[in-house]
């Protein structure tokens, strides 16, 4: 073998080898884009089926929107819905007789704790029924409570009903509202992967 013939080998094995890498590398991120899209269309069949308002691609979008928030914030994107199906039914103009508004039922007193917390612009009550928003500002609060209270979910989730101030000053954890939620999370895990 002479000294060219060697010299492509070698910058032929290079060539192949930085191919076979680069394909190696994209690999991992498209696998993890086929989870996601499978969740994304679990969330979508499960959404259909509790007749969410919201169609097409702004439903897409909040979806999206939902995961990487949830995501962000370390919270399962299902215990999330589990919250909003407790709260609101998935009824996005849905309004408490406590003045809770929206998908997860926030009153414009935790949205401004939100707001004054993590440096959000302020929203006005009407924004709030706007359900990005309303998802934007319930997980930073349900983010806030786990952070005030530690990583209890029966805690973080009465302290997310009955207030954290009611918590605080009474150290009663009512655990009703709280046992409804997690229930209704292991059932929407269910019919969410069997979808």
């Amino acid at each position: 073998m002479n000294k060219k013939s060697n010299v492509f080998n070698v910058l032929y094995l290079i060539g192949m080898g930085l191919v076979l890498g680069s394909m190696l590398l994209t690999f991992g991120p498209k696998r993890e884009v086929i989870q996601r899209s499978l969740l994304e269309h679990q969330i979508e069949a499960f959404l259909d089926k509790e007749a969410f308002a919201l169609r097409g691609a702004i439903r897409s979008n909040f979806i999206a929107h939902l995961l990487a928030t949830a995501r962000d914030h370390e919270f399962d994107p299902l215990l999330i819905l589990a919250i909003m199906k407790v709260e609101s039914s998935f009824k996005l103009h849905a309004v408490s007789h406590a003045g809770a508004l929206g998908l997860l039922q926030l009153k414009p007193i935790a949205a401004r704790e939100v707001s004054n917390v993590f440096d959000l612009a302020p929203v006005s009550s009407g924004q709030l029924m706007d359900p990005f928003i309303n998802v934007k500002f319930g997980i930073h609060y349900l983010s806030f409570l786990r952070k005030s209270f530690g990583k209890n979910w029966m805690t973080i989730l009465a302290a997310y009903n009955a207030g954290p101030t009611f918590i605080k000053r009474t150290s009663v954890i009512p655990t009703g509202y709280a046992s409804k939620v997690l229930r209704t999370y292991r059932e929407i895990i269910k019919q969410v992967k069997s979808a």
